[in-house]
């Protein structure tokens, strides 16, 4: 099989063979069709996730989604079958020919699902239905207010958030601007519009490590800020480096007094430990299969396809900030 492996920090990744793992009794393999792209998968190349340089060393195959058919599954999987269409969301390893997984990581799909919109899905579905059901109480109607809008995770908690919010987005420039209006946005500002004006909102979503005081300002009473990202922390390129090191060094400190007595909330989280021991990663997966049932799985979201040989090529798109969607990976 083919295997995408990082070997070294802030190198490309290469393409290698290995030969296929036995399988164990609670484990499928699959033939990935498609494997999702994350900008986590480009903070771990350039040696800046923590989890992945404490937990899965070197040498190292990233992606943490893929769609696929069941080739094989083990003795005690009995909810699949060779021949279903499958995605599976993991710690690492989907960006592999082959992936083999844990039963409980792996969702069976709809006969007639197109597996390139199925491998866009499951990091950034469960990331923004995370946000929106596990962190905090967000009550039916609130105005919500999301940074990085078109991004993958920010597109997601759009269509996920107006099924029963208002939605405003953020987005950097005018051509991302439309893309969140298509999204379906109750309103789109440009960060630029936004610091220019004097809205409130009840939640903020944030993906960037910067601005936080500003944003704790634009929160109403009983307002509630989720973090789920540091995107604006990361260096884009090594002459990047020290201007992410100088707005590190100039986050803001968070008055927990100022926060409970404005009945404020600040909560964050991180995707990498919402695993298939936890009682959310169940409510999430069981939203998802209710929402696969329904046809109601969001479906506004540009989808931006590379071939395998070019996953450099993607990652280095990905990091310059001005993709739009998600982006997969076809085998």
């Amino acid at each position: 099989m083919q295997s995408v492996v990082l070997k070294k920090y802030h190198t490309d990744l290469v393409v290698t063979e290995s030969e296929s793992k036995a399988l164990d009794e609670d484990e499928v393999r699959m033939e990935t069709a498609y494997a999702g792209l994350s900008f986590t998968d480009r903070i771990i190349q350039q040696g800046l996730y923590k989890y992945q340089r404490q937990h899965l060393p070197l040498p190292y195959t990233p992606g943490f989604e893929a769609s696929g058919i069941v080739s094989e599954v083990g003795q005690q999987v009995s909810n699949l079958v060779p021949g279903d269409k499958v995605v599976v969301m993991q710690k690492s390893g989907c960006l592999s020919s082959e992936i083999k997984a844990k039963s409980e990581n792996v969702i069976k799909l709809l006969p007639e699902t197109d597996l390139a919109w199925a491998a866009s899905l499951p990091v950034n579905f469960f990331t923004a239905a995370h946000a929106l059901h596990n962190i905090v109480k967000i009550f039916p109607g609130s105005d919500i207010l999301i940074t990085s809008a078109a991004g993958g995770v920010g597109g997601m908690l759009v269509q996920l958030g107006l099924k029963e919010h208002k939605v405003t987005g953020l987005v950097g420039n005018q051509v991302k601007k439309k893309y969140a209006e298509q999204l379906g946005t109750t309103s789109v500002l440009t960060y630029e519009e936004f610091f220019q004006s004097r809205q409130t909102f009840d939640v903020i979503l944030v993906a960037s490590g910067r601005e936080l005081d500003k944003y704790q300002c634009r929160l109403k009473k009983n307002g509630k800020m989720i973090m789920y990202g540091f995107h604006s922390l990361i260096p884009r390129s090594p002459k990047s480096l020290f201007v992410a090191a100088f707005h590190y060094l100039k986050l803001p400190a968070l008055k927990p007094f100022d926060l409970v007595y404005e009945n404020k909330t600040f909560a964050g989280f991180n995707i990498i430990h919402l695993n298939s021991k936890s009682n959310e990663f169940f409510s999430i997966k069981k939203l998802f299969l209710e929402s696969l049932e329904t046809n109601s799985l969001p479906n506004k979201h540009k989808i931006t396809v590379y071939d395998l040989s070019n996953v450099n090529q993607a990652l280095q798109d990905l990091a310059t900030g001005n993709t739009k969607g998600k982006m997969v990976v076809k085998f």
